[in-house]
């Protein structure tokens, strides 16, 4: 290694102790690097407990939240509830064939297993920003956008 490159590892260390990049900025990155995925189909948000109008009166034990999503064939209701520092994610979904996949923005991809109701679950995934991707009867990929809990 010469002393130039000594020199810039250094310069390296120095900034990223003294001017590192905010958690949302890395968080975000990540979330942009998963858009690799441009052949799914996003599913529409066709409900979000969390936007009715209710939602600025918050008690201090919130209850989960209930998210429906839709694309073509496919429909997802969801259910997200924080259950000590973690989050717990329960759905069914229609029309779907194999198991749906939650990823997250730090962690890979979390598969749950969907039954033959067609139900599903994940526990223990970070308190960060998630999306569900199931495959459709007919092939194509469905993606939620990212949810924020």
């Amino acid at each position: 290694m010469s002393s130039d490159d000594e020199l810039m590892e250094q310069l390296r260390r120095i900034a990223n102790e003294v001017d590192a990049a905010p958690d949302l900025v890395t968080e975000s990155a990540r979330a942009a690097f998963s858009t690799r995925r441009l052949d799914d189909e996003l599913a529409e948000l066709l409900h979000d407990s969390d936007m009715t109008a209710s939602a600025p009166v918050r008690l201090a034990q919130p209850g989960p939240r209930l998210l429906s999503f839709e694309a073509g064939e496919v429909s997802l209701e969801l259910q997200i509830e924080d259950a000590g520092g973690q989050l717990v994610l329960r759905g069914v979904a229609v029309g779907t064939v194999g198991a749906a996949e939650v990823e997250t923005v730090t962690g890979g991809p979390h598969p749950a297993v969907i039954d033959d109701q067609g139900w599903f679950r994940a526990e223990a995934l970070p308190v960060e920003p998630l999306r569900v991707r199931v495959q459709a009867r007919d092939g194509t990929a469905v993606t939620t956008g990212w949810i924020h809990p």
